[in-house]
């Protein structure tokens, strides 16, 4: 449990991360668990994310993770082209990562309920679903007219789950790289990750399910 004047709660069974919810963020609660018969329930309430509005935060959770884990790029800022987000190696000015973002769920409805009725509620999935509107998302960047082949070895996608914390809880994340890790890698990206709200719901998903290599130096 994280306490400031906003409040986070990461529940976990036999290590793995099976909820999560949190008080009001920029005007949104939200919250989510596996439930006995391996689905997930959740519900965010409050404003529908506009445009652009969690961009920048998405990427400094990814660029946080990536920096814990050995790298050592500077503070994000916004990019131009395909890219969102660019941070620079602090130690090679040459390096760069460039972050394309994209919401982890692209179905429409889900978001124009947020946005009608102020409330995504009483939701229950199972966890299969979850994963193919994951993969969906990742196909929707992964053709010729949105991000040209040629070009995605230059591209770090990431999901942007930061509402959705159902999207990052750990047996979704085992389930999707079990079933489609080898598919989405052979799209060429530099890496493919889904970022949830807190360092600890961020995973990369283009790698085996061992998660001693889930998070690799970007190089």
């Amino acid at each position: 449990m994280k306490v400031t004047e906003h409040i986070s709660v990461l529940k976990q069974k036999d290590g793995e991360n099976i909820g999560y919810s949190e008080s009001d963020r920029d005007g949104t609660t939200a919250s989510s668990y596996i439930n006995d018969q391996d689905e997930i329930e959740f519900e965010v309430k409050g404003n529908s994310p506009q445009g652009e509005q969690d961009t920048l935060h998405v990427g400094q959770i990814l660029i946080k993770v990536l920096n814990n884990s050995g790298d050592n790029w500077s503070e994000l800022k916004s990019g131009d082209g395909v890219a969102d987000c660019i941070a620079y190696d602090q130690n090679n000015r040459k390096k760069k990562i460039e972050i394309q973002i994209i919401r982890a769920s692209i179905d429409e409805n889900l978001w124009k309920q947020l946005a009608n009725i102020g409330q995504i509620n009483d939701v229950k999935v199972k966890i299969n679903k979850i994963v193919s509107d994951i993969k969906n998302t990742i196909d929707a960047k992964g053709n010729e007219r949105t991000i040209p082949s040629n070009y995605r070895h230059t591209i770090t996608l990431a999901l942007d789950a930061n509402r959705l914390s159902a999207y990052t809880l750990d047996n979704v994340v085992k389930k999707f790289r079990e079933k489609y890790a080898k598919e989405v890698k052979s799209l060429g990206f530099k890496s493919i990750w889904i970022v949830g709200p807190r360092e600890e719901l961020t995973h990369r998903l283009d790698l085996p399910t061992d998660k001693n290599e889930e998070r690799i130096d970007q190089s």
